[in-house]
């Protein structure tokens, strides 16, 4: 099975793909220093540069095309003109690729999209009901998206040998210390799979161990988030039985309850043209399972720099440290987005990247484990015939 990659950034979902058996052969992105670190790692991925001169046909057949495009006029902290703003219309760039990639190659059969929350609120909602009309048009031009008052953080469109879903993962509940939230969308132009790709309840890493006395350590991923800059207060958590145990953690790094409340997927189906909310289904979080630790969370890491746990009014992307205030290093925001250590640090040719390039990069990409979850379901319970003519 093989991936494209469109503002493919320093390679998150090539990296997650990789780690599930998916080869990665072709990217796109136009910032210099996130295109080194990507040769840095994928030396032979084929680099195509600006999405806006890409055709699509001229590319290698993939399975799937992945794409996290430009959030800034789409977030509440951008200007929030939306898909025709200046940087987050390049979402029709990317389906414009794909519409041409699908019309001589009748792939990818998948994609995964990825994107702030702010999406579901722009413009009333318009903006997020023209991402699952162009995502479906893809497979056919004739369909009309239903729009609801208000978009559910979560819900499926099932159609005619198709299907799409999204929700919304908060890295903190996916092994890092990092409160970040995204709408993560997948659709499968050939089945029926996204909802089982994207709500498998299944843990990303499989059952932890049973839970130590408080005061030992945490889990590895938990014990690596920021480093040992930052004080770790572990209190062994555990859900009940046949429920997924969570990373519960307070502001402060108090312990809080493993998560319990449900939400809301709501579930359209396509019929004759026309979209029909038939159901909406109470759905717990998928978190990992067993026994975790309670950390500090770390807000979410800008574009601009680290994220910040606790700030002033002259100080950004900083970190309390003992009874110090300083800022969050490289190395730290690479664990908080779930990367390996100095993924960032080393580019093309062994080119050493500056600090500002580096956290630019991490606060633009997107938390590894998060698609890793992603990537594993889709790999798993692949149709076998499907599998074997990959």
């Amino acid at each position: 099975m093989k991936l494209g990659s469109l503002f493919s950034g320093i390679g998150a979902f090539e990296l997650a793909a990789a780690r599930n058996g998916i080869e990665p052969v072709w990217a796109s992105e136009i910032e210099p220093r996130a295109v080194s670190i990507h040769y840095g790692h994928f030396p032979a991925m084929r680099q195509y540069g600006d999405i806006r001169k890409i055709d699509g046909t001229e590319l290698e057949p993939v399975d799937i095309i992945t794409f996290g495009s430009p959030c800034q006029n789409l977030s509440v902290a951008g200007d929030r003109t939306g898909l025709g703003g200046s940087q987050s219309r390049l979402f029709h760039e990317a389906i414009r690729v794909i519409k041409n990639h699908r019309r001589v190659f009748s792939k990818p059969r998948y994609i995964l999209w990825e994107n702030v929350p702010g999406a579901f609120s722009r413009d009333g909602g318009k903006d997020f009901k023209e991402v699952l009309q162009e995502i479906v048009k893809v497979k056919d031009p004739q369909i009309s998206i239903p729009e609801p008052k208000k978009w559910l953080t979560a819900g499926s469109i099932v159609g005619d040998g198709f299907s799409l879903a999204w929700r919304v993962l908060d890295a903190q509940y996916w092994g890092v210390p990092q409160r970040r939230k995204r709408i993560f969308l997948v659709a499968d132009f050939g089945g029926e799979r996204a909802s089982e790709i994207l709500f498998k309840p299944e843990s990303l890493f499989g059952s932890v161990g049973s839970c130590k006395k408080e005061g030992e350590d945490a889990t590895t991923q938990a014990q690596r988030g920021v480093g040992s800059t930052i004080p770790i207060n572990v209190n062994a958590l555990k859900g009940p039985t046949g429920r997924a145990g969570g990373l519960g953690v307070g502001d402060q790094g108090d312990p809080a309850p493993s998560l319990q409340a449900g939400y809301q997927h709501a579930v359209y189906v396509i019929n004759d043209q026309d979209g029909v909310l038939v159901e909406k289904r109470d759905l717990s979080p998928t978190l990992r399972s067993g026994c975790h630790g309670s950390l500090p969370i770390i807000k979410p890491l800008l574009a601009s720099g680290a994220g910040t746990a606790r700030t002033d009014s002259s100080t950004d992307h900083v970190v309390l440290d003992g009874s110090n205030l300083r800022r969050l290093t490289p190395l730290e925001c690479e664990r908080l987005m779930g990367f390996p250590d100095y993924w960032t640090l080393y580019g093309r040719g062994l080119e050493e990247i500056k600090d500002t390039p580096r956290y630019r990069a991490l606060g633009n990409s997107i938390v590894v484990p998060c698609l890793e979850y992603i990537f594993k379901n889709l790999i798993d319970d692949l149709d076998p015939i499907i599998w074997d003519l990959k």
